[in-house]
């Protein structure tokens, strides 16, 4: 079944602050990263992949998961274009699939808002990554549902609580929890230029719990 990514996977890389955000979010986790051995990286949500491109030299290893064939398809049309080898993509529905294998790293960007079981998630991020690996999220802070005004049948969050959502993840088995605002998306709404702060938020698996 289509969905509403499908039908705007080939135009979305044509706007700017897309690119924008994709490359600070990318050079956001460069470093946070850059003094640790983690090889293998994995993007949930990665849309066209225009963060894992940024990254292609920094990590040995990349797969981007996104439950949209169209973004699937964007991506493995891209992968010769940058003639990668250690980068895979794989449509899945991470919360309905078993996905066995482990990374050291899981980034995702502007996805978890969708998600409506955000505990889940959280629990299979856990599982998924090795002890020692960290989760990069990036996200809205709580907005008023103007984000998506277009997009009237929007059934997600509209942003999230920081501070309640780094508690989710301590409960998760996440440490070391470090948060800040790192870029501001701007959108026309009713005619005028509204700002929508994103923050990055960080935490790293310590032992095993679930």
């Amino acid at each position: 079944m289509k969905n509403h990514f499908d039908e705007a996977a080939k135009t979305w890389d044509m706007k700017p602050e897309r690119i924008e955000r994709a490359q600070k979010f990318a050079d956001e986790i460069v470093q946070l990263t850059a003094k640790k051995n983690l090889r293998s990286a994995m993007e949930f949500g990665a849309g066209t992949g225009a963060v894992s491109f940024c990254l292609k030299d920094h990590f040995p290893e990349i797969i981007m998961l996104d439950e949209s064939a169209g973004m699937i398809d964007e991506i493995r049309k891209k992968i010769p274009s940058f003639a990668v080898t250690h980068m895979k993509a794989r449509q899945m529905n991470l919360l309905a699939e078993n996905y066995t294998e482990k990374h050291d790293v899981i980034y995702t960007l502007l996805v978890l808002h969708h998600i409506q079981d955000v505990s889940a998630i959280l629990k299979i991020f856990h599982t998924t990554l090795n002890p020692g690996g960290m989760l990069i999220l990036a996200d809205l802070v709580t907005e008023d549902g103007s984000f998506h005004a277009e997009h009237p049948d929007f059934t997600g969050h509209h942003g999230f609580d920081v501070a309640a959502l780094e508690r989710m993840m301590s409960d998760t088995g996440f440490r070391n929890i470090h948060s800040k605002i790192f870029y501001h998306s701007k959108k026309i709404i009713n005619g005028a230029e509204k700002t929508f702060p994103i923050f990055l938020l960080s935490g790293e698996k310590i032992a095993s719990r679930f």
